[in-house]
């Protein structure tokens, strides 16, 4: 008897370490049963063929879903066409106020005589101060020889007698701002005569 006990010691160890991997429970838990799996693959796959092979929609639904999807297209195209119409309108309506004041500013250009290259650097939001602008403006430049600026004199020579004097001469200011051809002319006009010291 004394001789079993050591082979039921040795033979412990072995069932220990077979518990120890049974104690680990599968994925699929105690309960799987292989053969219900395998079923379950095979209906799924037999579903999935069948559901490949059906049509979905037919003819007639295919159409009623085509039309359908035409009628929303269209209304968005209105509706968007719609907005394009807005958005056009509230850009016109926020130009208006920028139309007008551009429109008083050349009105009281035009009423004061003021030169065009200048018309830009009139300030006011009213009528009133844009002309007390325009006043302030003139009176830098010198009226008369924006008046000379606006329209032409007549040239004393044409007809007139040679010994009468060309009235309206040019200032260094309006002479800074003249070009070349206007320069020669306004020498030839005899505006020019009181800068070059010509007393005639």
């Amino acid at each position: 008897m004394t001789e079993s006990a050591p082979e039921n010691n040795a033979t412990a160890p072995d069932a220990s370490a077979t518990q120890q991997p049974a104690a680990e429970t599968p994925p699929w838990g105690d309960d799987f049963n292989a053969e219900k799996a395998w079923n379950l693959v095979q209906n799924l796959r037999s579903d999935k063929e069948k559901l490949a092979a059906r049509e979905v929609l037919t003819d007639d639904a295919k159409a009623k879903l085509a039309e359908y999807d035409a009628l929303v297209e269209a209304s968005k195209t209105d509706a968007e066409r719609r907005d394009d119409q807005i958005k056009q309108l509230q850009e016109s309506a926020a130009k208006i106020p920028t139309l007008e004041q551009e429109n008083l500013r050349l009105k009281v250009a035009i009423e004061k005589g003021l030169p065009a290259d200048l018309i830009g650097r009139l300030q006011g939001d009213t009528a009133e101060a844009l002309a007390a602008d325009a006043d302030t403006l003139l009176s830098l430049i010198g009226t008369q020889a924006v008046s000379e600026t606006r329209t032409p004199k007549p040239n004393p020579a044409q007809g007139a007698s040679a010994s009468a004097s060309p009235q309206g001469q040019v200032s260094k200011e309006l002479l800074a701002q003249m070009t070349p051809e206007q320069i020669n002319a306004a020498r030839k006009e005899g505006r020019l005569n009181h800068l070059l010291g010509i007393n005639s």
